[in-house]
């Protein structure tokens, strides 16, 4: 997003009808011109380029798996995510993409307290474990059709971010996030997202939105994480 050009427009517009209107109204004007004007660099100096909620839109998901070479995702269960487009990621690791994928620890305090959480605040009977064992089952499946170097990597968390998270990297090495903020018992699917990006030379910046998610995965993947066992079977058993 353009943000200095946005700025120029709404100055350019604003500015017509200052000539045509009262004193009092010309300040009021002035006064929210600034207030956007500050919001907008906000956005930029976080790498925000747009707030939605709900799902990802199916072109955005497309765009992603056809241009990155890596693409990192965190999630509690992703199970509607790998639903949704497994036939997308197979055919995007088939053609080279690296893709890791942190899910939550089965059977672990989180989900148990998420799952209790979502019973007594709407009477979902949710069942986290058996969407996690979904979700491997359908990895699983995916890695059976790839050759070994092209094959989905995937881990356990038990600490840390309570959200969902997708990292995608171009050839360019430019960055773009997808960030879920919600609080069980809502839903993923009816969250709000924040779209953010990080050019190649700004991975640094410690203000930027990507930056910090990024460093956030890489510091649980290779610290605070498990690897599954694919041959053994998830209980789905949860006491409340």
């Amino acid at each position: 997003m353009d943000y200095g050009l946005v700025v120029t427009i709404l100055f350019a517009f604003i500015s017509l009808f200052l000539t045509v209107i009262t004193l009092d109204n010309r300040k009021e004007l002035k006064r929210a011109a600034k207030k956007l004007n500050r919001i907008l660099k906000e956005y930029d100096e976080y790498g925000v380029s747009s707030i939605d909620h709900g799902k990802m839109k199916v072109q955005d998901a497309n765009r992603m798996f056809e241009e990155s070479i890596i693409i990192k995702m965190m999630y509690i269960s992703g199970v509607n995510f790998v639903r949704d487009y497994r036939k997308k990621i197979k055919k995007s690791c088939d053609n080279g993409c690296k893709i890791k994928i942190l899910l939550a620890m089965p059977n672990g305090v989180f989900i148990t307290e998420h799952d209790k959480i979502c019973k007594i605040d709407c009477e979902m009977n949710s069942n986290t474990n058996d969407e996690i064992k979904e979700t491997i089952e359908l990895i699983k499946k995916i890695n059976e059709e790839l050759i070994p170097d092209k094959q989905i990597e995937i881990k356990y968390y038990s600490t840390a971010f309570r959200g969902s998270l997708t990292i995608c990297y171009d050839k360019e090495n430019k960055a773009k996030a997808r960030i879920s903020v919600f609080a069980p018992p809502e839903l993923a699917i009816d969250s709000m997202l924040l779209y953010a990006e990080r050019e190649e030379n700004d991975k640094n910046n410690k203000m930027n939105l990507v930056s910090r998610y990024e460093k956030h995965f890489d510091i649980i993947w290779n610290h605070f994480s498990s690897e599954p066992d694919f041959d053994s079977t998830l209980t789905s058993d949860s006491e409340y």
